[in-house]
């Protein structure tokens, strides 16, 4: 039922009643009654007007949204009359939320929030691991005969591209040239990664040979910065170290592939400038006949459905082992395979787990305070509660009175410390170092605020459960002895001895 549709009949509800009410008096009055003796037997007879009223609405299904619309003008009324108490908590919990959404922004982004990829969980790196060199480098980039190898005799992998980091001096039309960050890929890449292009194609497997190999795949940002968005891109031609490229396909705009060196653990100055264009690799020389140098290249893999990390490591390496004995080769090579996921993020993630552990300490020690301070409240008010619980309040509706307050001030913390957050992110992103994964990408999104929002109700859960407990537990003969008698003192003594008792613990 809309609220203007609720009003109207609540306007038809009171004319009917005030209606009743009249012919009720009209019939005291033709009984023999005075006007005001009338008035006062029709409504004796007629009933209390306002507890029609409520059943009436309770039978509409608007009694529950009343009462909770009366709790929240109380609530605000009380808090409006302690801004000290309504200041200090909105501030505490304002900084315990807003620490924690910003914090599991960053790691929303930099960890959780999956790639633009096709099942970006079955997508895995593997490097090569020299047992000679392994205490100075535990792993190293791959060979391409190896690579040839492995791609065609492991049975847990379903297709495996190589990629090589690279620099392309471009050329588009008049302009200068200008250095754009790319890869040169096998044929394969992209339907590894299940990603097709939103205009054009991807690459075709004879376009791996040279001079065939003129054509290139160009990122959303690199059509918008070199072609301006023009929608007839494909098919243009642009100079790459002076030589002509054709543009067959541009990629679509969400997509992204993870900064990754060939080499684990070292970086480029240029590491965080995302892959603008990207080119068939054509093996050359060395690649086709060495076995024990040019170890060059990035593997990047899909694993088959249902297989595990562990299970392609423990077989590309028994594979890469055998090989390397059969071969008599002067090095005892294995191979490592690790996810993506974990390949990109490396050690940060762990810091920022840890991080947001300790922002989630921050904020329950943020709601251990607001219990006590609202502890403290319950008892100063506790005579209130005992006149309400005289005049006919329930134990349950005492609660949610007291209960709707602390979840007031925990939305009203939330939405401060939302403002906080972003003002967080903003500092951590101009002082975090340039080579974070995703650095830029870190944002409010709905799910960081569907967080902030789930955080709020918890703290509300934390922070108010045992103050409106608190409130329900008032006696009201004590209650209203307490002001001049040392009886009630004695009692609100002992109770809130209990209760702080509890928070005491809970610290």
């Amino acid at each position: 039922m809309k609220w203007w549709q609720l009003k109207k009949r609540d306007a038809d509800l009171e004319r009917e009643l005030r209606s009743d009410l009249e012919l009720e008096e009209e019939e005291q009055r033709e009984n023999g009654l005075s006007p005001e003796e009338a008035r006062y037997a029709a409504r004796r007879a007629f009933g209390n007007a306002a507890l029609i009223k409520e059943q009436t609405h309770e039978v509409w299904g608007v009694a529950s949204i009343e009462r909770l619309w009366q709790d929240v003008r109380f609530a605000f009324r009380h808090l409006h009359r302690s801004p000290g108490f309504t200041l200090t908590a909105v501030l505490i919990l304002a900084l315990g939320i807003g620490a924690s959404t910003a914090v599991f922004s960053i790691l929303e982004s930099v960890l959780l929030r999956p790639y633009a990829f096709q099942d970006p969980g079955g997508i895995v790196i593997w490097r090569e691991v020299i047992q000679e060199a392994v205490k100075q480098y535990p792993s190293v980039p791959d060979n391409y005969r190896h690579f040839l190898y492995l791609s065609s005799h492991a049975k847990t992998i379903q297709d495996a591209a190589l990629v090589q980091n690279a620099s392309f001096a471009i050329t588009a039309g008049g302009d200068h040239p200008r250095i754009e960050k790319g890869l040169s890929v096998s044929p394969n890449f992209f339907s590894v990664l299940g990603v097709t292009p939103m205009l054009g194609r991807a690459f075709l497997l004879d376009e791996a040979q040279s001079g065939r190999n003129d054509v290139v795949v160009i990122s959303w940002d690199a059509w918008q910065d070199l072609f301006h968005g023009e929608p007839d891109v494909v098919g243009r031609t642009i100079k790459i170290k002076g030589e002509s490229a054709m543009v067959i396909g541009v990629l679509p705009r969400g997509f992204e592939f993870p900064v990754i060196n060939e080499m684990r653990g070292s970086a480029s100055p240029d590491q965080t400038k995302p892959y603008e264009v990207f080119q068939p690799f054509v093996p050359q020389g060395d690649d086709l006949t060495s076995d024990d140098g040019d170890f060059a290249f990035l593997v990047i893999a899909r694993l088959k459905q249902g297989v595990a990390v562990g299970q392609a490591s423990t077989e590309l390496a028994s594979l890469l082992s055998a090989y390397s004995a059969t071969n008599h080769l002067p090095l005892h090579l294995s191979a490592i395979v690790e996810p993506l996921s974990q390949e990109v993020t490396g050690s940060v993630g762990k810091a920022l787990w840890l991080l947001f552990m300790a922002v989630l300490g921050l904020l329950l020690i943020a709601c251990v305070n607001l219990a006590s301070l609202q502890l403290a409240r319950a008892v100063v008010r506790e005579r209130d509660n005992a006149v309400r619980a005289a005049l006919g309040a329930g134990r349950m509706r005492l609660f949610e009175t007291a209960f709707t307050e602390s979840v007031v001030l925990c939305l009203s913390g939330g939405a401060l410390g939302v403002l906080l957050a972003l003002a967080g992110i903003r500092l951590f992103i101009a002082a975090a170092p340039e080579n974070l994964p995703r650095l830029h990408d870190i944002r409010v999104t709905w799910p960081v605020l569907l967080f902030a929002c789930g955080v709020s109700g918890l703290a509300a859960l934390l922070s108010g459960t045992l103050p409106a407990l608190r409130s329900i537990r008032s006696n009201p003969q004590r209650a209203l002895q307490s002001a001049s008698g040392p009886q009630g003192n004695g009692y609100r003594t002992l109770s809130d001895r209990r209760f702080r008792s509890i928070l005491a613990a809970i610290r």
